[in-house]
């Protein structure tokens, strides 16, 4: 299944948006890569169990689905500034010390970070929770003009 979604539209679904990151939260993001024009994400060995969500027309749309694989495009008129990586120290306890990095400096390695969150403002915000790192969370902030979801 492909779902698409046009961030700049007059007609976005932002309910089915937030529903599509929503079946990644908590799972283990297995591949990043980022290109000049492109960030794509791979969840792979995805399960899901009825019992972790409310809705039940979601689990039973996607309950078939083993892995994800999310690309987001990039807008080509964005500032160098707006393309970043934020890593966070000590989340846990309130020390929110940390650093930025230009997406383009940024070397992606894939494991051990969790999906957190999505939030979509001027930019889109995507928050990882890392595991056996020196920081505990990582956020990108993207100028993005559209994502895709293949599920398969």
């Amino acid at each position: 299944m492909k779902e698409q979604f046009e961030l700049t539209a007059d007609d976005f679904a932002f309910h089915a948006f937030q529903r599509a990151f929503g079946m990644l939260h908590d799972k283990t993001l297995t591949d990043f890569t980022v290109q000049a024009d492109r960030v794509s994400m791979v969840f792979d060995g995805l399960q899901f169990f009825s019992e972790d969500y409310a809705d039940p027309a979601a689990f039973a749309q996607y309950k078939a689905y083993h892995t994800c694989r999310v690309e987001i495009c990039l807008a080509p008129d964005a500032l160098p500034g707006e393309q970043t990586v934020r890593l966070i120290r000590n989340l846990r306890h309130r020390r929110f010390r940390g650093k930025w990095l230009p997406l383009s400096a940024y070397t992606p390695n894939a494991a051990k970070k969790t999906f957190s969150e999505v939030s979509l403002t001027d930019t889109l915000s995507l928050a990882f929770f890392l595991r056996g790192s020196r920081y505990d969370e990582m956020a990108l902030c993207l100028s993005a003009t559209a994502v895709c979801f293949n599920w398969t």
